[in-house]
């Protein structure tokens, strides 16, 4: 009854909607997300329930704003998956601003990517690093996504549809920054390469994670331990 009750709803909400969805700077992900995912939408009406979705998934804002950000505390397993989307889109505009303009960025920048007959995507043949790196931080977000999505786990009440009146995430109190700390840093390979704040964190030489220098420190093995305990 659920599975049925949500495809109504977002039937009808889509039947009423008349915004107009940038594709430009969703493309590619997009597309390779609906490659990945089971699902009995069309792309067009799967891509629009992405749009406006929890803290972190696609604000829907035009072209000058960021295809995916946000602030405070994922709110489903979908919104983290975006959450670290746009951690992973920030570290490309860290590593190579050189890169970044009007006509390349990681809304709406251009890369080569691939999908086998086995639903696998590879992302060979960017000769450019930053263009391989927004490719894999693409493709792995798909890739989870594809592994977690199901129909009847969609939120209609994280969804921010303005025909959607099952809406109640209070967005302005609940997707707010905590503290204020700057991310000025990258640590990890792409695509699970994150930003963090060297003031209070540091990168672990090996196995990338990152830890607070106030109360941990990394072992020769990776792993993050309390102080005094590797």
């Amino acid at each position: 009854m659920k599975f049925e009750i949500g495809l109504a709803l977002v039937s009808t909400v889509l039947a009423q909607t008349d915004e107009s969805v940038d594709q430009r700077k969703l493309s590619h992900v997009m597309a390779m997300s609906y490659n990945q995912v089971t699902t009995s939408h069309s792309s067009t009406i799967f891509g629009k329930m992405l749009l406006n979705y929890g803290c972190h998934c696609f604000p829907d804002s035009g072209r000058s704003m960021k295809a995916v950000a946000g602030q405070g505390p994922p709110q489903d397993e979908y919104d983290s998956l975006c959450r670290k989307l746009a951690r992973c889109h920030r570290c490309i505009e860290m590593d190579f601003p050189e890169s970044i303009s009007l006509d390349w960025d990681t809304n709406n920048g251009r890369y080569r990517y691939q999908t086998g007959s086995d639903g696998s995507i590879t992302c060979n043949g960017n000769a450019d690093p930053e263009k391989s790196a927004l490719c894999e931080c693409d493709a792995e977000f798909a890739r989870e996504l594809g592994a977690s999505w199901q129909d009847d786990k969609f939120n209609s009440s994280l969804w921010d549809n303005k025909n959607n009146n099952e809406f109640t995430l209070e967005s302005e109190f609940v997707c707010t920054k905590n503290g204020n700390q700057l991310n000025d840093q990258c640590c990890g390979s792409y695509p699970n390469r994150m930003p963090y704040s060297s003031d209070n964190s540091a990168c672990c030489a090996v196995g990338n994670g990152i830890f607070n220098m106030a109360f941990q420190e990394c072992c020769a093995d990776g792993s993050i331990v309390n102080i005094g305990q590797c």
